[in-house]
């Protein structure tokens, strides 16, 4: 069993990798918690005229009002990830939804 090193206050202490792993992989991101929320109303639209609905990233962050520090990357990956598509308006790059 590995054991890798941390720095925790002034000491330095050891997890083990395996059960870090572990941990890491039943983890949610607060992003992914609240895009699948936005998967739940919005389906992901292929085209500008096909979607309802065209948010950037900043907005659907304020529209889910998180207490917890929410990573704009983090969401544009998320959002990848559910299949919903970034589009260049002329102004602003917006999510392409349509609601279900």
């Amino acid at each position: 069993m590995n054991k890798k090193p941390f720095i925790k206050g002034f000491r330095t202490a050891y997890i083990d990798e395996e059960v870090d792993e572990k941990t890491a992989e039943k983890t949610v991101s607060v992003e992914e918690s609240l895009v699948a929320l936005i998967f739940d109303r919005y389906a992901p639209a292929e085209t500008y005229p096909e979607s309802t609905e065209q948010k950037t990233t900043l907005d659907l962050i304020d529209e889910m009002e998180s207490c917890s520090e929410v990573s704009k990357s983090k969401v544009k990956l998320a959002m990848e990830d559910k299949g919903f598509k970034l589009q260049y308006t002329g102004s602003e790059f917006v999510w392409l939804m349509k609601e279900r």
